[in-house]
């Protein structure tokens, strides 16, 4: 195909033959093969972010049943000792309630943590059949 010679020199065109396509395709095609590595390290970042929200969600019941666990017995131990607890007045009861608290968060907050950081892993499993198993927090079969 031939071209006339003045259509090079018309303002805003661009004259273009196969040989100027074939290379923009080149470095097109170039350009997002450079990109794929990137797009496989988002892809990589974002799968190991939700196996790690997934696996936190899979132990937060257990995690939950612990804490509610430990409040109860807390709660059970301050009812057994209500009498002598009503002689105080209301701010050292307060103080009571608030110690206890302290007591049972202080306890539960390792163990928690742990089950939570290694939840997706062997060890997140191990971890929670311990707990589940130890403190009798497993579903009945």
């Amino acid at each position: 195909m031939t071209s006339t010679p003045g259509v090079r020199e018309v303002d805003d065109v661009t004259l273009l033959d196969l040989d100027d396509l074939k290379d923009y395709a080149r470095r097109s095609a170039d350009r997002r093969r450079a990109e794929i590595g990137r797009a496989r390290e988002i892809v990589a970042s974002e799968l190991d972010r939700y196996r790690a929200e997934r696996a936190a969600r899979e132990v937060a019941p257990l995690v939950t049943a612990l804490r509610e666990l430990g409040e109860d017995v807390r709660r059970r131990e301050l009812e057994r000792f209500a009498s002598r607890l009503a002689r105080l007045d209301p701010e050292a009861r307060a103080l009571v309630e608030a110690v206890t608290q302290g007591i049972v968060n202080k306890l539960l907050h390792e163990p928690t943590v742990r089950v939570k950081d290694a939840a997706g892993t062997p060890r997140g499993v191990y971890y929670a059949d311990a707990l589940g198993a130890l403190f009798d927090l497993l579903p009945d079969e």
